[in-house]
């Protein structure tokens, strides 16, 4: 027990998640844990600065995957073409909200995938939709754990767009930790299990919070202001040539993936057709690139960094004395085993708040202990994948529970913590820990 407690992955992690949780910036958190690991391993402040370095050139195809993606999300969104869902959406609710609710996790998956807009969606459909879930006195609890399902299932489960480069992320980290030759198809047949665990959660959302909820009009944002007609008449908006246009852009870049095999290749045709569209202007161009890398920029850099913390864990985290603590201390039972490794997923991801920053950490660990332990391949592979989605949906810090927060949050009526983090932390990670841990000992 003396072993794993002061092994140096494992103190470092503790730095990590404490100071991440003090509010320091999890890029520094992770750098500061790196220096905790290198310290402990027996390097100096330079030494372990110049491996730290070493290590964060890794996955740099993912990361400039993400910065092509933030180019073409932010094009998207300059096009408007929320503003005229949002309200052919809202009609739904005269037929039924359960269209909607289902209608949302759909949406969720696609901005994973086809669109590509991410958790960025909500903040352009949410807020147009406020007024008409405030008729129907719908629980914003329900929508927001929704859209949690939705994302993870679209880029854990699915290998198109942020999928992709998603399962690029957990392939490269697997070669690096001496599992070859896993493809994307590999890794989403591995996630069945979590697309099990996001329906239970969908269907405990729905019976958790289907009690009718009020919330206050707040004129000038989801009531009328003075003097202005009411929010839900009027013609409903008309489908533009730029909105269009957007549609066959985001349409283009999954085809051109699909045809290429290059994630990087359909972002940047489908950024092409827009401008050769006239829709984002050349001269608007630098300006539109600028904003749309620099959104996604932080979570590079947290990768970045994730990778250089993980190459220092490999180098002096003695890796194999931890595995080898682990397995002797849980006496090899396979249950166990998979319970304690989606908890230090948690912990850590909990802590960065970064699927994308978790991955080359937890896989440091997961790869040779999961081996050791007698896991498959198949496995491993979803316990790393369930271990990035569990913060996600619970982490105060992840722009998977930010962004949806300041969407339902314009008239200052949704919580952060508590109507955001808690209900996806107990709706969406309690179904992955129980269905992780059972699926990895069956498969």
């Amino acid at each position: 027990m003396a072993d794993i407690i002061t092994n140096p992955i494992i103190v470092s992690v503790i730095v990590m998640v404490v100071l991440c949780m003090l509010r320091m910036n999890v890029y520094l958190s992770i750098i500061v844990a790196g220096l905790v690991c290198g310290f402990m391993g027996g390097l100096g402040f330079v030494e372990t600065i110049k491996l730290f370095m070493s290590g964060m050139g890794g996955n740099i195809t993912s990361m400039f995957s993400r910065l092509l993606l933030g180019m073409l999300a932010a094009a998207l969104t300059m096009t408007g073409v929320g503003d005229v869902l949002a309200p052919r959406v809202s009609k739904l609710m005269n037929k039924s909200r359960w269209f909607l609710f289902i209608g949302f996790v759909l949406v969720a998956a696609m901005c994973e995938t086809l669109i590509t807009l991410g958790a960025v969606f909500t903040t352009i459909i949410i807020p147009p939709l406020l007024a008409t879930l405030n008729k129907y006195r719908v629980d914003r609890r329900i929508i927001c754990t929704m859209i949690m399902c939705g994302l993870e299932l679209g880029y854990v489960c699915i290998p198109i767009g942020y999928g992709a480069q998603f399962m690029e992320i957990v392939s490269g980290e697997l070669s690096n930790n001496g599992v070859e030759g896993i493809g994307l198809t590999d890794i989403a047949m591995a996630n069945i299990p979590i697309v099990i665990a996001l329906t239970v959660g969908v269907v405990m959302v729905a019976i958790a919070f289907h009690k009718p909820r009020d919330y206050t009009p707040v004129p000038g944002i989801t009531a009328p202001a003075e003097g202005e007609p009411e929010i839900l008449e009027g013609e409903m908006p008309k489908f533009e040539r730029k909105h269009i246009c957007a549609l066959i852009a985001a349409l283009s870049a999954v085809v051109f993936q699909l045809i290429t095999g290059s994630l990087q290749a359909g972002a940047l045709i489908a950024v092409g057709i827009l401008m050769a569209m006239h829709i984002v202007k050349w001269v608007e161009f630098d300006k539109l690139a600028n904003t749309g890398m620099l959104n996604f920029a932080i979570v590079t850099f947290v990768l970045m960094a994730g990778c250089g913390f993980a190459t220092v864990s490999k180098t002096v985290g003695n890796v194999e004395g931890l595995v080898n603590a682990t397995v002797s201390l849980l006496g090899g039972s396979k249950l166990m085993g998979a319970f304690v490794m989606l908890m230090l997923g948690l912990f850590v991801t909990m802590g960065i708040g970064s699927s994308w920053g978790t991955v080359p950490i937890v896989a440091v660990i997961m790869v040779p202990l999961g081996q050791q332990m007698g896991f498959s391949i198949p496995a491993i592979i979803m316990m790393i994948c369930v271990s990035a989605a569990l913060g996600d949906a619970g982490s105060p810090a992840s722009d998977q529970t930010l962004l949806p927060t300041a969407a339902f949050n314009v008239d200052g009526q949704h919580d952060h913590i508590w109507d955001t983090c808690v209900p996806s932390f107990i709706c969406v990670n309690g179904p992955l820990l129980v269905v992780g841990t059972i699926a990895a000992c069956l498969m």
